[in-house]
């Protein structure tokens, strides 16, 4: 899986750098050929914004949430992602 973190309107710390690499890798057990996970993250003025995009084969799962902090977003958002993606692969090994 390619992995791309796009920072928007701030500068991507060390440390969340590494914590986004080590939580994101949860989604890669269920065994679902993701090609691209995409995430990115927007600084605004009241809160901070994740938005995970995970393109699988003909498909693109989308998640996105908007808290106060980087931590808190991008938790909710991989919560959200792993649920699509639970979804996605039961389909796929029902079928």
């Amino acid at each position: 899986m390619k992995l791309e973190i796009t920072a928007r309107h701030f500068k991507l710390s060390q440390s969340l750098h590494e914590k986004i690499n080590k939580k994101i890798v949860k989604i890669e057990k269920y065994n679902i050929k993701i090609i691209i996970c995409k995430i990115i993250l927007t600084k605004e003025v009241s809160s901070e914004n994740v938005e995970i995009i995970c393109q699988i084969k003909n498909k693109n799962l989308i998640a996105k949430e908007s808290l106060d902090n980087f931590s808190k977003s991008f938790s909710k958002c991989l919560e959200k992602i792993i649920v699509q993606i639970k979804k996605q692969h039961n389909k796929m090994v029902d079928h």
